[in-house]
């Protein structure tokens, strides 16, 4: 039997998906089953550590695209650049003559399964659910129905045998009996164990005053995170409170005008208030990631989109670190759910400051936080995924 796993993308959790894949192979290789693993064309070099752990394992296979494969599809937007990346990952599996494709990400595929046949069975990963979508405005309406109807008709595909939802029961449940189908499943969204970097002191590393408590605001930057609120949050802490906090954030912003606008107001908080903030303006490896969830206090989730699961959550519970989460979807059932940490009744700034200082003298419930973390091991992801 041939199987593909199909994803050219290497930022964030796709390389993270990869190596959970991997790392599963290696420990219970699967006889009589060969996986192509359809990446970016500079995947090996970006991640040795997966690349070089497979080569134990004899039926794992690489397949990079090409460099110009690559181009187009970076070159490529919306509706073209699903299209697009289901003609790459559908060349690549007729060569290879595969039984089945798992496409790690359903944007690659959802529209191209609308139209397109083939002669595999594909499984895939939904990330962007409608289930949970407000529906008060006109745009928020539309954009609930086409989410809706593409999913639909995808689904309507009879190749497309699995499509799994992170963290989720409720909306595979929804799902399930709206489409009247059994293709939905609900997957763990895998949290990894991670070492921290040796000799590694967050105080030390970002000039950081010893008697402060750092909330930690990770991930890509952006409106949808609500790193706007974040920032603004320094100027509601009470005067007396400031010097008693500090603000982490660390991750790229999501274009050049956000950069811009963050740099200043990150300024106005140094130039107004005894709040300390600090923007480390990258993407910072695992081992270093893991050591800012072990060192911080808390971490600050103000996201809009709360409908849908996190990976920082998951992170911050393997460090047994308290959340400050929206109070909203999905993300307030498994806070409320594992006692993973505080809710916001509105993720705006001042809401964001009064729960800092509230939590100052708190500590993480850990009983909760191991469960959480038990549920969501990579193990469990990747037999899911694999089909095993």
């Amino acid at each position: 039997m041939k199987k593909l796993i199909y994803d050219t993308v290497i930022t964030g959790h796709h390389s993270e998906y990869i190596g959970h894949l991997v790392d599963y192979l290696h420990e219970s290789p699967c006889g009589g089953v060969t996986y192509y693993f359809v990446v970016h064309p500079n995947f090996s070099e970006m991640f040795p550590d997966i690349y070089l752990k497979s080569k134990n394992v004899e039926n794992i296979i690489w397949t990079p695209i090409s460099l110009d494969e690559s181009q187009q599809l970076d070159a490529s937007n919306g509706i073209w650049s699903s299209l697009r990346s289901f003609d790459t990952m559908n060349r690549y599996a007729n060569r290879l003559k595969v039984d089945s494709v798992v496409a790690l990400d359903f944007h690659f595929i959802k529209y191209a399964a609308i139209f397109r046949r083939f002669s595999y069975e594909l499984t895939s990963i939904l990330f962007l659910q409608f289930y949970r979508l407000k529906r008060e405005s006109l745009k928020q309406k539309v954009e609930f129905y086409k989410r809706y109807y593409v999913t639909k008709w995808c689904v309507g595909n009879p190749k497309v045998r699995k499509v799994f939802v992170l963290n989720d029961h409720e909306t595979v449940d929804y799902m399930n009996k709206e489409f009247r189908t059994n293709c939905f499943h609900m997957l763990p969204d895998p949290i990894p164990q991670l070492r921290p970097l040796p000799n590694f002191d967050i105080y030390e590393h970002y000039k950081i005053d010893p008697h402060r408590k750092i909330y930690l605001h990770i991930g890509a930057l952006g409106a949808r995170k609500g790193t706007d609120e974040v920032i603004n949050s320094a100027h509601c802490v009470d005067v007396a409170e400031q010097k008693d906090i500090a603000i982490l954030l660390v991750g790229k912003a999501s274009n050049e005008n956000d950069m811009a606008v963050y740099k200043g107001r990150i300024q106005e908080v140094k130039d107004k208030t005894d709040v300390q903030i600090i923007w480390d303006n990258q993407f910072v490896p695992s081992k270093m990631m893991k050591s800012l969830f072990d060192q911080c206090h808390a971490v600050l989730l103000p996201y809009k989109n709360a409908e849908f699961s996190s990976g920082i959550l998951g992170h911050a519970a393997a460090s047994q670190k308290m959340v400050l989460a929206t109070n909203a979807g999905l993300l307030r059932e498994l806070v409320l759910k594992y006692k993973l940490g505080e809710l916001l009744d509105v993720p705006d700034a001042k809401h964001i400051a009064l729960k800092m200082v509230e939590m100052i003298g708190k500590k993480a419930e850990v009983v909760g936080q191991h469960q959480f973390v038990k549920n969501h091991s990579p193990k469990m992801f990747a037999e899911k995924v694999l089909g095993i």
